[in-house]
This record gives structure tokens, C-alpha cells and sequence, in this order.
């Protein structure tokens, strides 16, 4: 027998020894694991039958990635010598209306929107703090609560291969899913075709600052050529004259195409700022669900059942080493069944 089997044997005995020491484990102390396995499931199971039922409303948009006015308004700055001018294309990325969308002043404009309120009259209507049944001691502090219980039934996600945005509310109440989900989006909306429309209002009044200066610019270079034919009325004849005219002319001619792109653009501006085009694209508007959301009391209770078999394993361990303990020590198992005979005893009494 060779060294090597010498030192394996061991080691395949003292495995084999703990694999049967876990099987009689789990058979001695079967009904311990059993029990806490149930207790897990049953107290899952009562916890997912007895909780409220939610009703869930998504509202998938996609936030509009056209250039726009932004665009014409960078072309335009560039033929004009400009390097630098504010670009709104930002506003049309999808991760920007999710920070909009979880922003403290959005919000508490949702909430302060009309809400359906709970019972039996359907045309009886609040504002959302008035809808989720709140109380606080200040209007304020109503608004605070409101707004947190808001972004608890709130969440936002987006799409990374195709920029959806997906907002998704979930109340227990069917019709407040809905109005929720609704006025967030119509608050949206007027929130873009706000600051689309501001955007086009800076670009006109941008464009109309620079076509009056380019008119005056005009105006001064016409008359600087029309001073120098009065004066210089065989300008031919000269080569220093005919330079100076030809460098006049060139001014009067970049002068007068860069106001006429300008004027160009002025309209273009202020077409863009009375049409006010919406930049969302709704995919799925909110609608009430005619029914609650999937209590998906098998996966959880899958999972209950998975913990309590672990913690089913850990307890019974515990109790066969406190077994095994009471029976190799004679003293600490007369001292427990001492304390078991008198539970009220405050302690040992010494002899006399």
C-alpha cells in the first residue's frame, strides 16, 4: 500500500462519517424541520390571502428624438459665427423625464390634481391626499405624506434597447390607478409643450435680435458703397479705387444673403412657436384594469418553504447539540431539570 492511499483513506472515511452524520441529523430531528417548514409556508400563505389586492396601470411613452428647432437654431448659429448655443436635446432623453417624472415638484403638482375619491358616491372628487385617506396636523405636511405615499405607488423604468419609458402605478383601488396614471401624463405633456414652446420663443426672439442688427449692418454697409460712387465716379480708372470698391461690394453682398437667411429662419421661428407639437409618443394609454394584480401565491410560497427548510436545518442542528450537550454533562442536565421543577426559584439556596 502506497503512501498516497495511506493519507487518502482517511480523508474519504472522515467525509463518508459527516454525509451520515447529516442523514441521521435530518431523520432524528425530522419533525423539527417538517414543523418549521410548514410555519413558513402557512405564515406566508396567510400574510399573501390576507393582504389587500393592488391594481396596476402602465403608461408607455416615447419621448420624441427629433432635432427640431434646436437643430436649425445650432445650423443657423454656426453660419453666423457663433460656437457655442444652448442645446435642448437633453429634454428628449428617456432617463430625463424618469428624473422628471420622480422630481419633488412634479409630484406634488400631481397631487394637488383631481382624484376620484374612495366610496360609494362616484362623482365625489379631492386632490390625491384626499384619495389615499391621509391625515396630518398642517397642509404641508398632508402635501409631504402624499407625495411619499405617491412614489411608493410609483415606478419608472426605461427600456435600454428602445427608450420606452414605462410608468407604472399601483393603488388598491382600480379608478385612482387610473387618474393617477392619467394626470401624470397629462401633466407631462403640458410640461413639454411648455418648455417646447419656450424653446421656440428663444430661438425668434434670438433670430430677431440678430436680423435687426444684420438690417442696420446692411444699411451702413449700402451706404458706405453708395458714399463712395458719389465720390469716386471714375473708380476704373484706379487700381487702389476699383479695390476699394470690389472689398465695399463683397460687404454689401455677405450682408445681404446673411440677412436674408435670417428672415428665412424668423419665420421658420415663429411657425414653430404657434404649432407647438406635442414630443411624447404615447404607446399604451391608462385604463382602468377590470382585474387586481396576481397574488403569486406559488412562487412565494416556493421561496417560504426554500428559507424554512434551511432555517428548518439550522434549528434542528441547534437542538441536537443542546440534546447532545444535557447528555454528556450530568450537571447541567440536573441543573435544567431543576429549573424546569422550580421555573420561579431565584436561585440555589446554600446549606446551613
Amino acid at each position: 500500500m502506497t503512501e498516497a492511499s495511506l493519507t487518502s483513506t482517511p480523508r474519504v472515511a472522515a467525509s463518508t462519517m459527516d454525509v451520515g452524520g447529516a442523514v441521521l441529523l435530518l431523520l432524528r430531528r425530522r419533525l423539527v424541520i417538517l414543523s418549521t417548514i410548514a410555519t413558513f409556508g402557512i405564515v406566508m400563505a396567510l400574510v399573501v390571502l390576507l393582504s389587500p389586492r393592488t391594481f396596476t396601470v402602465n403608461v408607455l411613452f416615447m419621448p420624441s428624438v427629433s432635432g427640431g428647432s434646436s437643430g436649425r437654431l445650432a445650423g443657423l448659429a454656426a453660419q453666423i459665427g457663433l460656437s457655442a448655443v444652448a442645446d435642448a436635446a437633453g429634454t428628449n432623453s428617456p432617463y430625463f423625464y424618469v428624473d422628471l417624472l420622480e422630481s419633488q415638484p412634479f409630484l406634488e403638482r400631481v397631487v394637488g390634481m383631481s382624484y376620484p375619491l374612495p366610496g360609494g358616491d362616484s362623482g365625489r372628487t379631492g386632490n390625491l391626499a384626499q384619495a389615499f385617506e391621509l391625515d396630518a396636523a398642517s397642509p404641508p405636511e398632508l402635501i409631504v405624506s402624499a407625495v411619499e405615499r405617491l412614489r411608493e405607488s410609483v415606478a419608472v423604468t426605461v427600456a435600454t434597447k428602445t427608450g420606452v419609458v414605462n410608468v407604472r402605478v399601483r393603488t388598491e383601488d382600480a379608478a385612482l390607478s387610473a387618474s393617477i396614471a392619467a394626470n401624470m401624463l397629462a401633466e407631462l405633456e403640458r410640461f413639454n409643450k411648455q418648455v417646447r414652446r419656450s424653446q421656440a420663443g428663444e430661438e425668434r426672439r434670438f433670430i430677431e435680435s440678430r436680423a435687426d442688427s444684420a438690417v442696420t449692418e446692411l444699411r451702413r454697409s449700402e451706404d458706405q458703397l453708395q458714399q463712395f460712387l458719389r465720390e469716386n465716379r471714375l473708380y476704373q480708372e484706379s487700381p487702389d479705387l476699383r479695390f476699394t470698391f470690389d472689398r465695399l461690394s463683397r460687404a454689401v453682398s455677405s450682408r445681404a444673403a446673411l440677412h436674408a437667411s435670417l428672415l428665412q429662419a424668423l419665420d421658420q421661428a415663429r411657425m414653430e412657436e404657434v404649432r407647438s407639437t406635442p414630443v411624447l409618443s404615447v404607446i399604451e394609454s391608462p385604463r382602468a384594469p377590470i382585474t387586481p394584480d396576481r397574488r403569486r401565491l406559488v412562487p412565494r410560497l416556493f421561496l417560504a418553504l426554500v428559507i424554512g427548510a434551511f432555517a428548518g436545518v439550522a434549528l434542528a442542528a441547534f437542538v441536537d447539540l443542546s440534546v447532545r450537550r444535557l447528555e454528556s454533562s450530568p450537571e447541567l442536565r440536573e441543573a435544567l431539570l431543576g429549573a424546569m421543577r422550580n421555573p420561579f426559584a431565584s436561585g440555589s439556596h446554600s446549606d446551613a
